[in-house]
């Protein structure tokens, strides 16, 4: 059987189960003869759709960039956009100033890019002018002098106010006293009775006594009434003439200090001629003529600046965006997307006597706001993970405008009354990079995704092993080398590059574009070099570099091995067995991913149960294993059970197994274990079997080819090769077929095989030795003495045990002599 199939034109050729590069045909030594690539390799579908996201000037039309990590998605965004960035001038600054009319809702302004910090600039200036020349001014001879004439006016008024009612006092015999009240003195009049001053209380108490007749008294508090009354109306013109006076000094003041002011701010209003920025200077033009005497104020040194901080805090311009060192759009990637980082924060302290504080000054930009009229990157997952991030985002890119606030759960323990500032308009361009499958979550569970990211630019992993993909894989190693100062590859190192992009891509005619990984590879594989020092990288270079690469992430690959090494996991590659056959499974583990053998058991006996999965049966199996042995059934069914009933009870097992089993991969070895047992045909042990079939009976690809034939190599290796052993693969996977060089070594020798068929007869045929017997006889039948003839045979047997077994005869089951009861069996 052996040499039978040894002879098998489905056995492969070195040549078939691995790509190989020929180093000769590169035309060059070296990555010295090789250019860098100009552009990103193989990304073309991405490239168009992330160009179309970045020009169209539409709501919307932000960009999802979908793909694994690693395909070169952050240097193909970071060169798109700032290319893009780089032809569009820079965005306005931004700055917030003190409201005059609610000084809880600062105002915005715009600037052209480098105006921000020199407006702020100058309003300093303004201030500390007005800070020199007010005070001089309000202490110039001029001012005095109408300040002397209006206060002497008034005093003048005054005195002859108090000279009236002190002559009507003292014709009424009544006098002006100072009363002590508290801290203070108040004006009290007194009578005058024999030269001595007797207060209105005291009238009745004379009078009690007989010094003073009752209607003297009477008199004299009448007149006390009269001359009190008088008082209140001299002190009410008092405060009258005070108030005239302080406004008409403010006038005076005003009336000076105008031209002064109306000056630096025409100035200003020269230099800024947009209506917003002059609308705010006038504004501070009537806040500065209205507070004088701010500016007429000396604080003490010690005090000077915290105090001139305070006072002149509401003429302080806060420039939020400062875009004067931009020479075009600003490029923002925010690789901590939190609430504060994204959109800003209004920062809080404590004033000297413990309480919360905020004003206009403690604004601070977040990225989306230094992004506007350019472009924000950021990455999917952060985005969603930090508290409140989305929904705000999503708020802002609907209504093209951000609002600056404090995060409440920051900050709400503190109670203070918030700030709310004017909202800036904003033109951004948002670029958030993520996993193909977060794409789909959000398109399919969130309403608003669609309508703000309209535009996908999804990376390929992968890129046709064609002319191009050959000419560039060695322009991305010279790139590798270049950007990390790496010892050059020759062509043999390259080639061997360009062998492992083969094999991460999992297909011949396909080459890796998981940049990353093969630029972490080039950079093991030139550490490998430098240490044997070697002064160029070669294929041995890459290949250890490979391997060190395996050996750090395989240990429960190891572990596995040791327990079947050891007989504790038991699989035989010898020999040969009815009903058994070896299956093989792909374990992943995140950074490896490797293949192993399992032993695969089918066993048949009489009854009407079907085929039944025991991994199933115990909820040990996946639903796309399940479905795989309902599959195989409908095969049996439709080549045996076209003229006799399918009954039997039939068990396939994954011994030792005790793990979920997923996948129909196994569905072949299925097939094959169960016609073993139906035709008692002898199974070789020292050939696994991989791949799923059909209701036809067609062997169907599978994945992680490789990974398979790898893992029984390795069992065969270790136990020593016998030139009988081999895998069994599906033809229609020879093309993913790129396998070790170790094993491509051990095909060429022939101390390994690997077998392509495309149906179960041609597997079973290898596996057995024995004709499958494809086609029906005169009389509807196989061939006798073929798998399929003796399995139909058994089949019918066990039909015909059944029937009769049901039939009268046996319904009451009779006991007979050294046999149990049908009861006990």
């Amino acid at each position: 059987m052996a040499r039978d199939s040894l002879d098998s034109p489905y056995m492969l050729t070195a040549d078939q189960v691995a790509w190989r590069c020929d180093e000769a045909a590169f035309g060059f030594a070296s990555t010295k003869d090789v250019s860098p690539p100009a552009t990103i390799l193989a990304q073309d579908r991405a490239i168009e759709a992330l160009s179309l996201g970045l020009e169209i000037e539409a709501d919307g039309y932000n960009t999802f960039v979908a793909g694994e990590p690693g395909t070169g998605r952050t240097t193909a965004i970071r060169s798109r956009v700032e290319a893009y960035a780089s032809a569009k001038p820079p965005p306005s600054d931004l700055c917030y100033v003190h409201n005059f009319q609610d000084s809880y809702m600062p105002r915005a302004l715009r600037f052209d890019a480098g105006l921000g910090r020199r407006f702020r600039d100058d309003m300093r200036n303004l201030v500390g002018s007005l800070r020199t020349k007010l005070p001089l001014l309000l202490e110039s001879d001029q001012f005095s002098d109408l300040r002397r004439a209006v206060v002497d006016r008034v005093k003048a008024q005054e005195q002859a106010l108090h000279s009236s009612l002190e002559k009507e006092v003292t014709a009424a015999s009544f006098a002006m006293a100072q009363v002590q009240v508290g801290p203070y003195t108040r004006p009290e009049l007194v009578a005058v009775i024999d030269e001595k001053p007797v207060t209105v209380s005291q009238l009745d108490e004379m009078v009690a006594s007989g010094a003073l007749s009752a209607e003297k008294a009477q008199a004299l508090k009448e007149k006390h009434r009269q001359l009190s009354a008088l008082l209140e109306s001299v002190f009410k013109q008092s405060r009258a003439l005070e108030r005239e006076t302080q406004i008409e000094l403010e006038r005076i003041a005003n009336e000076l200090a105008k031209p002064l002011v109306n000056g630096h701010i025409a100035d200003l209003k020269e230099r800024y001629p947009c209506v917003e920025v002059c609308g705010y200077l006038d504004d501070v033009e009537a806040s500065v003529l209205s507070s004088l005497e701010l500016f007429a104020k000396e604080d003490d040194e010690k005090e000077k600046d915290a105090l001139a901080e305070d006072r002149f805090l509401q003429y302080e311009v806060n420039v939020v965006v400062d875009n004067a060192a931009l020479r075009g759009a600003p490029v923002v990637y925010e690789t901590a997307p939190t609430y504060t980082n994204l959109f800003g924060v209004i920062e809080k302290t404590f004033d000297r006597s413990g309480q919360v504080r905020t004003d206009f000054t403690k604004i601070k930009a977040g990225s989306f706001l230094r992004s506007s009229g350019g472009y924000l990157i950021l990455n999917a997952l952060d985005v969603l993970t930090e508290p409140s991030v989305w929904n705000v985002l999503k708020r802002t890119l609907r209504n093209r405008k951000i609002e600056v606030h404090t995060y409440e759960p920051l900050y709400g323990m503190l109670g203070s009354i918030a700030l709310k500032p004017e909202p800036i308009p904003c033109d951004v361009k948002v670029i958030m990079v993520g996993d193909p499958s977060l794409y789909q979550m959000l398109y399919a569970l969130d309403t608003d995704f669609k309508k703000i990211f309209k535009i996908k630019a999804e990376f390929d992993s992968e890129m046709p092993r064609d002319p191009d993909g050959i000419r560039h894989y060695p322009a991305f190693v010279r790139k590798i080398v270049d950007e990390a100062h790496l010892p050059h590859f020759d062509a043999s190192g390259v080639a061997a590059m360009m062998e492992f992009g083969v094999g991460n891509a999992g297909r011949k005619s396909r080459l890796s574009t998981r940049f990353s990984i093969l630029a972490d590879v080039a950079r093991e594989a030139a550490h490998v070099a430098r240490q044997r020092g070697g002064s160029l990288v070669s294929r041995c270079d890459v290949r250890e570099a490979l391997l060190h690469r395996k050996r750090r992430v395989s240990l429960v690959d190891d572990k596995i091995q040791d327990l079947i090494t050891e007989g504790i996991k038991w699989i035989d590659t010898a020999g040969l067995a009815v009903g058994q056959v070896n299956g093989l499974a792909v374990y992943g583990l995140g950074d490896h991913v490797f293949g192993k053998p399992t032993r695969i058991t089918a066993s048949i006996g009489m009854g009407q149960a079907g085929i039944v999965s025991i991994e199933r049966e115990v909820a040990l199996s996946g639903s796309t294993h399940s479905k795989g042995v309902l599959v195989l059934t409908g095969f049996m069914r439709g080549r045996f059970a076209t003229r006799w009933p399918l009954c039997l009870s039939a068990t396939l097992c994954f011994e030792q197994s005790y793990s979920e089993v997923d996948g129909d991969s196994a569905s072949s070895a299925e097939v094959y274990a169960l016609l073993s047992a139906l035709s008692d045909a002898l199974l070789r042990q020292e050939v696994a079997v991989t791949g799923a079939v059909d209701q036809k009976g067609n062997v169907l690809p599978i994945g992680g080819i490789n990974e398979k034939v790898e893992g029984f190599f390795r069992l065969c290796n270790d136990r020593g090769l016998t030139g009988t052993q081999g895998v069994l693969v599906p033809q229609r996977n020879v093309d993913d077929l790129h396998v070790s060089p170790e094993v491509v070594d051990a095909v060429q020798r022939g101390e390994f095989h690997i077998w392509a068929v495309s149906h179960v007869d041609q597997g079973v045929e290898i596996l057995t030795g024995i004709p499958a017997g494809i086609r029906r006889g005169r009389g509807g039948n196989y061939p006798k003495n073929s798998i399929n003839g003796r399995a139909e045979r058994r089949l019918r047997e066990l039909a015909m045990g059944l029937r009769q077994f049901q039939s009268p005869v046996h319904d009451e089951p009779r006991e007979t002599k050294g046999q149990p009861r049908a009861s006990e069996s």
